[in-house]
């Protein structure tokens, strides 16, 4: 039987060149972007950066009861920025949904464990029975 090259290294080593080091597994490298063909080289490869999108949605301040520049605006965007502006009725609909399903979660729990184990009143099917 011949003689099995292990791996590109001795081939390298053979060939008299510098031996490549191999990447260290334990290392994360950033991954590379390819570069635009037409980029220049000593220059950044990245475009620039995308305008800011515009939104019909008013700056609304914290502790301000209306957005700014609520009486200059027309009728349909008075109307969009109390619908669906930063405070908002879909913004005091969704914190709402969330406290109540908190709450509705939390008192679950009180009632079915936390109570139960207290003393305070014993299930009809307790808490390790079988259920009926």
């Amino acid at each position: 039987m011949g003689q099995v090259r292990h791996c590109e290294r001795e081939s390298k080593e053979g060939a008299g060149g510098q031996v490549p080091p191999f990447p260290d597994p334990l290392i994360i490298h950033p991954p590379t972007l390819p570069t635009h063909p037409g980029a220049a080289s000593a220059g950044s490869a990245r475009p620039p950066p995308a305008p800011a999108p515009t939104s019909p949605l008013a700056e609304w301040k914290d502790g301000a009861s209306l957005p700014e520049g609520f009486d200059a605006m027309p009728p349909l965007q008075k109307a969009y920025n109390l619908w669906a502006g930063r405070r908002g009725a879909l913004y005091w609909a969704s914190q709402s949904a969330w406290y109540s399903a908190i709450g509705l979660g939390g008192g679950w729990i009180l009632f079915r464990f936390v109570l139960p184990a207290l003393g305070v009143y014993k299930l009809a099917n307790g808490l390790t029975d079988a259920p009926l």
